[in-house]
């Protein structure tokens, strides 16, 4: 079966806003600030949980990023994908949970990353369905995650992926980082250098039947190649 690398289509983060209370920081349903990178930018707090000490008290903020992957030319024909990242390796040594997201990007990659975004919660309580086994660690360079049956079964539904990169130890789990003291969390990535992206692995040929022939076994019909299933009738 071939595979094809598939470009994200629009890249950005949302931070929420600090707050003194880690539930209300980390199921703020709005965020404070929306960036959509367009050009090479090296971020290197792209995701984040952090736990902090300042004059107002102590504070809390959490921050996320997201992609959005058009695989509609590739729609219910997909059989796996793997995940291509581009980590700037900077910051801590944290995992990270690859996660659906329904609203960013307008939910279907019309529009803008906004901060109206940002909910946790949307479409299930208290985290997003996964879309990776297990987290990947933050390490330096093109860190590359197999998408599971979910993601699978989203792509061939939708004809694309939104993908919300979450840190694992605190946000996506929702565990208050309080008992283990002050402290930022964080990964840095690459946007927009053409390097984060999925590997897009599809059954060749037709995705509808032909006849009671299912598209995946359509590559020949009574001895004439599925690219020519045209003539079919001429032979």
């Amino acid at each position: 079966m071939p595979t094809v690398s598939v470009n994200a289509s629009r890249e950005g983060t949302i931070a929420g806003p600090y707050l003194p209370v880690w539930f209300d920081a980390r199921n703020d349903p709005t965020g404070a600030n929306a960036i959509n990178r367009t050009s090479p930018t090296v971020d290197t707090f792209a995701i984040a949980s952090e736990y902090i000490s300042s004059r107002a008290g102590d504070q809390y903020r959490v921050t996320r990023a997201y992609f959005y992957w058009n695989l509609s030319a590739y729609a219910g024909n997909i059989t796996a994908i793997d995940m291509n990242i581009d980590l700037v390796g900077s910051g801590t040594p944290l995992a990270i949970q690859p996660a659906q997201s329904v609203l960013a990007f307008g939910g279907n990659g019309g529009s803008s990353l906004v901060t109206n975004e940002f909910d946790i919660n949307i479409p299930t309580p208290p985290s997003p369905p996964a879309y990776s086994a297990s987290p990947f660690t933050n390490n330096a360079g093109i860190v590359t995650t197999t998408l599971n049956p979910t993601a699978i079964t989203d792509a061939n539904n939708n004809g694309f992926l939104i993908i919300q990169l979450v840190e694992f130890d605190y946000d996506y789990p929702d565990n208050d980082p309080t008992p283990f003291g002050y402290q930022q969390y964080y990964a840095g990535i690459n946007f927009a250098f053409g390097t984060n992206t999925l590997d897009v692995t599809y059954t060749a040929g037709y995705a509808n039947q032909v006849n009671n022939v299912d598209g995946a076994d359509i590559g020949e019909v009574i001895g004439v190649a599925g690219g020519s299933i045209g003539e079919i009738m001429n032979t």
